[in-house]
Formats: structure tokens, sequence, C-alpha cells
């Protein structure tokens, strides 16, 4: 009798499965069979089919079994991108997108006008940015340019430094945005998904000023390189024209300057040009906000410690008392197996 029902039950399990694998469900109880009992008939697997108990868990299985497969319907099958048969070309998987709806469009309304050709009022720039306080810790104002840049750089520069200021002044409503979600929700946490989308719009921000950045300072480099471009036609022809000057501690002696100008090849370059030439281009190196120009004589001794020259001679030729004067106060890089000038200067 047990290997009966046993057989019986896996029957209409089998019975089952291929109901469950064609999409639908519909259970309804099993034919009677004919037995040697008194009735004549017998209930398979001992259970009362007509009991309101046993027909209510056949609607809860039915309706879960059901569940399952409409999930099963509505999860999309994963993208499966085939390899390519050229080993020199690489297969991409198709890119995703966001499909205008009603709802979107109620809640960004500017997200069906073209993007490069949205200007706003100045009143509405005034609501949108000035209408929010300004955070203490963010500098606003971009670096300026130096001023031995041409005009025609300085008109480009002066387009390029008014996106940067934009740029600054767009995140005035994210920090404030922030802020006000922190003060009407006391028990948010940072890791909410507010705080982290309000974090990657500033970075953006963050990082097309800083690019626009590298365009400035690359305009300022061309125009210095085309004019040492230029300067080789005129080189050979001063090469051995002299610049002889008296020396400034003793008449007697006479010395060839180095330093010139461009124009006048005859005419030696004063002591503050040559200051005022050095400081622009030690505005160039890169270094944390609000943090000073080094000094030449700091980043001259630095290369000088990196490039592995011993430090009583940097000492003695600079003409410090002992080793702590450059070593707290003149020495920027403490490395002496890098290459300091690309640290301090990026030459790319």
């Amino acid at each position: 009798m047990t290997s009966f029902l046993s057989l019986s039950v896996k029957g209409e399990q089998k019975k089952f499965s291929s109901i469950v694998e064609r999409g639908s469900v519909h259970v309804s109880p099993p034919e009677p069979r004919a037995c040697s009992c008194r009735t004549g008939l017998h209930q398979p697997y001992g259970l009362n089919w007509n009991s309101p108990s046993t027909l209510q868990r056949i609607e809860e299985l039915t309706e879960k079994v059901n569940q399952l497969l409409l999930a099963r319907e509505t999860v999309p099958a994963p993208i499966t991108v085939p390899e390519p048969e050229d080993k020199f070309i690489t297969t991409r998987a198709p890119a995703s997108e966001l499909k205008i709806y009603p709802m979107l469009k109620d809640a960004l309304p500017s997200i069906e006008k073209n993007f490069f050709r949205i200007q706003l009022t100045e009143e509405e720039q005034k609501d949108a940015i000035y209408s929010c306080p300004r955070s203490i810790f963010m500098n606003y104002l971009p670096p300026p340019l130096n001023n031995s840049a041409s005009t025609a750089v300085k008109k480009a520069d002066s387009t390029l430094h008014g996106i940067q200021v934009a740029l600054a002044q767009a995140t005035r409503p994210v920090d404030y945005y922030v802020h006000r979600n922190i003060q009407d929700n006391p028990g948010i946490t940072s890791d909410d998904s507010r705080f982290l989308f309000a974090d990657t719009m500033r970075a953006l921000l963050s990082d097309i000023a800083a690019t626009v950045t590298q365009g400035r300072l690359d305009n300022l480099i061309e125009e210095w390189i085309c004019q040492g471009n230029h300067s080789n036609s005129w080189n050979p022809r001063i090469a051995t024209e002299l610049c002889p000057t008296p020396h400034a501690n003793n008449d007697s002696i006479i010395v060839n300057r180095l330093f010139r100008h461009t124009k006048h090849y005859n005419k030696p370059l004063s002591v503050d040009s040559i200051t005022r030439h050095v400081k622009n281009l030690s505005g160039l190196i890169k270094r944390s906000p609000n943090t000073p120009i080094p000094k030449t004589r700091a980043i001259g001794a630095t290369l000088a410690a990196t490039s592995g020259v011993p430090v009583e001679n940097i000492v003695l030729h600079a003409f410090w008392s002992n080793y702590s004067m450059f070593d707290t106060y003149y020495r920027l890089n403490r490395s002496t197996q890098s290459n300091m000038a690309e640290a301090v200067l990026p030459l790319e």
C-alpha cells in the first residue's frame, strides 16, 4: 500500500511540473478510484478533498505558484553579447535609455528642452543662486591669469573665467539643499541617497571647472611655446652679441648679462623684472587651495636635494646658518627618488 501511494504521489508531481512549465496552474481534486472498501470509492492519499481546510490550502498553493510564474515572466532575461570572431574587435553591451513618461516630465519640465539652448533670465539666475547662502569653506573665484599674457589670450581667458565662476556659484543650491535636509530630518544618516546624489553633482561641477582651468593653462603655455619658437629665428643672430654691464658690487668688474630684453637684447633685465617673471611661473604650480606660492629658493633647494646634491652643499651655497633652516622652511618634498621637477612643475 505504501509503494502504491508513493507511485501515485510521484505521478501527480510530474503532472504538476508539466502544468507549471506551460505557464498556468489549475489544481482540481483527482478522480476517486474504485477500491474494495465498503463505499467502493477511495479518497487518494488519505485526504478529504471536499473539506474546507483542504480546499483553502489548495487555493493558497495555487495563488503562490501563479505569483511565481508572474515573477518569472516579468524579470527580463540577462543580455548576452556574443563574442566577436575578430579578436581585434571589441563588442560593447547596448546602452540603457531612459524613456520620457508623464510623471517624469512633470517632475523635470526642462528634460525635453535642448540642453545646450536653455538660458535663464537674470531674475531666474538670482532666484536659483543668490537665494542660497555662500559656504564659508568655498572659494568662488577661480585663480586669475598672470599679467604676462597677451591681449588675445586674456580675451579668451575672460570667457573661460566666467564659466568657472558660474560653475562655482552653481554649487550654492547643492550645498544649501544638503543643509536643509540635515536640519529638517534630524535622524538622517550620511549614507542617505539624497546626500549621495548631491555629492555626485558637486563632483561633476568641480570636474568641469578643473577641465576649464587646464584649458586656461594650455592657452597660456601654447602662447609661450609659440613665442619660444619665434625666438629661434633671432637667437643665432644675437648669440654672439654681448651684454656687458658693471658688477653690482664692484664697478671695475664687467660681467655679461644672461637675461636681457627680447626686443633690446643689449639691455639687461633688472632684478625686479626677473623676479616678476619667476613669480608668474611659480603661480602655475599645482597646489592645494589657500596654499601660498612656494619661494624660488625653496624650489631650487628642493630640486637640488632630490637630485642627490649633499645637503651640506645646499646649505652652504644658500648661505643658511644650519640644516634646520633648510629642512624647516624651504624643503618642499622629502623624496629622494621621484622627479621633483615634475612634482612641482608638471610637464605634461
